[in-house]
């Protein structure tokens, strides 16, 4: 064996056994990668599109766009014969998904997922270890807070143990993520409405409503949200929303009615216009 021959060779076992990095230098970009993962996704060939989205996850830049590739890797991960994968997946999407509502499908997709591989009860032990870690690991906490409430219903003493923990947690996060936004909207005058709509909702997800009516206030009194129709009709849906969540029932059916008036399609209408409906029947009871 020649001593070309034999580096040549073990590059190519090398490839054979790093097929992610193979995979990121047939693309040129995060964006090409998607691209290829995502036809393959729209096929339903799940198993095809997790090259092309490996490949995507290696080039991504940000955080923001690690999250699309892992989002985008879950369906070829369940078909994988062990779990490493998904978790690796699920533990990224919960520590980078900025709502309560989020997490939580994420780790209810989880603990199905781990339960239904025969795995459920060792994942709950890997996750009560690492909590003697770290009391606020936010993945382990999640996944537990899913699992115990859906697969050990003889631990439920246990289980309210790590829901009061998760929900501490989980208002801490939308706390810090609202006092963040009210900055943003201070700083930036031109998308203060929508900022100020954010901010409100995250008051919501911190369970403290008013201040997430002062938030909605504030929103309108800065310059409307005009950048397109779908975003202005979001805006006042999302302040209906927010004065409903508060108890001020005629400013949300303000809201909504403004958002009926500006919604660019019929289904998006439609939408709205169910909420409208539905208040202004309780309204009339």
């Amino acid at each position: 064996m020649t001593r070309s021959w034999r580096r040549s060779y073990g590059l190519l076992v090398a490839l054979c056994f790093l097929p992610g990095l193979a995979s990121a230098q047939t693309y040129s970009s995060f964006r090409e990668a998607m691209a290829a993962g995502q036809t393959q996704l729209r096929s339903r060939n799940f198993a095809g599109s997790q090259a092309p989205l490996e490949a995507a996850l290696q080039l991504a830049k940000t955080d923001e766009q690690r999250l699309q590739a892992y989002e985008a890797l879950q369906p070829a991960y369940r078909q994988l014969p062990d779990i490493d994968k998904m978790t690796e997946a699920y533990e990224f999407i919960v520590r980078h998904t900025d709502t309560t509502a989020g997490r939580s499908l994420s780790a209810a997709a989880y603990a199905s997922f781990v339960y239904q591989r025969g795995q459920g009860d060792k994942t709950i032990e890997r996750y009560e270890a690492r909590l003697k870690q770290d009391r606020d690991d936010l993945p382990a906490l999640s996944a537990l807070s899913a699992l115990y409430s859906r697969t050990r219903r003889d631990k439920k003493e246990r289980e309210n143990e790590v829901e009061t923990r998760l929900k501490r947690l989980n208002t801490e996060m939308a706390v810090k993520k609202a006092e963040t936004l009210e900055q943003q909207a201070e700083e930036n005058k031109m998308i203060s409405a929508w900022l100020w709509k954010n901010a409100a909702i995250a008051w919501l997800e911190a369970e403290d409503p008013p201040r997430a009516r002062k938030a909605a206030e504030k929103s309108l009194q800065a310059p409307p949200e005009a950048r397109t129709e779908i975003l202005t009709m979001m805006w006042r849906e999302g302040l209906g929303d927010v004065f409903l969540a508060a108890g001020d029932k005629p400013a949300a059916t303000r809201e909504y009615a403004e958002a009926v008036k500006v919604a660019p399609s019929d289904p998006l209408r439609k939408n709205v216009e169910k909420k409208l409906g539905a208040l202004e029947t309780a309204e009339k009871k």
